[in-house]
């Protein structure tokens, strides 16, 4: 018979992928696909038991960006041990996140494929209106958007994979890669924020850590810098103007050649 379980916080979590031999605990067994919601009240269980559609959440717990290796070109995780997803994490997504004082905080966890990135609320936000679930589905989505990411990954409703259960498209365990801290709503309302005034140096500031990038990420000519503005980056080369889908573009795989681990 398919349950649902009561979440304890996941940034309290201490799992680590580099102790692989860590079993779950005795309430994981025969988690099979289950999920976590990020939402309401954190839940656990089967898919159709604890989905949930965006006009009935009513508080928000975490915001989750789904970073799956099949979407980024193959050279942001050719190097190191382990599954494409780890890979990727220690050769590139761990960098991204601790470009910025906001993504130290996030747990990384490993479902199996991809990644989950997770940004635990404390206090939960609890929403008054229709205009605040409106307001923090944005905010989830801007804050998606600061990463190469799964393109359709869902927003507010997202539901993350609960440490210790098992993916069957491979029958690998969902680890944590490592854990994270509580993050004040106010601290992800100014990134937002902040994100609005300066969107193309905001992310070029994760992806590369540098407002100017030699040679330019996007036409890679020899010799070019792209420099990046508040809003735009200027290639002093092929590109003239370049826009930030085209900054986050540059990470993104051809689609003829995609396809999960």
């Amino acid at each position: 018979m398919s349950s649902v379980h009561k979440n304890r916080p996941s940034h309290k979590r201490k799992e680590s992928e580099a102790n692989p031999s860590a079993e779950p605990q005795a309430d994981d067994v025969g988690q099979v696909d289950w999920r976590e919601q990020t939402f309401n009240d954190g839940l656990t269980g089967p898919v159709e038991k604890v989905s949930t559609p965006q006009d009935l959440i009513t508080q928000s717990r975490t915001v989750m960006i789904d970073i799956d290796p099949q979407y980024l070109t193959p050279t942001l995780f050719d190097s190191g041990k382990g599954t494409r997803a780890t890979r990727l994490y220690h050769q590139t997504v761990c960098h991204w996140l601790d470009r910025h004082p906001l993504g130290k905080k996030a747990e990384v966890r490993s479902t199996g494929s991809g990644l989950h990135a997770l940004f635990h609320l404390e206090p939960v936000v609890v929403f008054g209106s229709t205009a605040d679930r409106d307001l923090w589905a944005t905010v989830v989505r801007a804050m998606q958007n600061t990463l190469p990411c799964d393109p359709n990954a869902p927003g507010l409703t997202a539901l993350t994979r609960p440490i210790g259960s098992t993916n069957s498209k491979n029958d690998r365990k969902v680890k944590q890669l490592r854990p994270g801290e509580p993050i004040a709503p106010e601290e992800i309302l100014q990134f937002v924020d902040d994100l609005r005034r300066r969107p193309f140096a905001t992310v070029a500031g994760i992806l590369y850590g540098a407002d100017r990038i030699t040679p330019c990420p996007v036409c890679k000519a020899n010799g070019s810098t792209l420099a990046a503005l508040d809003r735009v980056g200027r290639c002093y080369a092929r590109c003239g103007t370049v826009k930030l889908v085209q900054l986050v573009g540059s990470f993104m795989s051809d689609p003829s050649t995609r396809g999960e681990e």
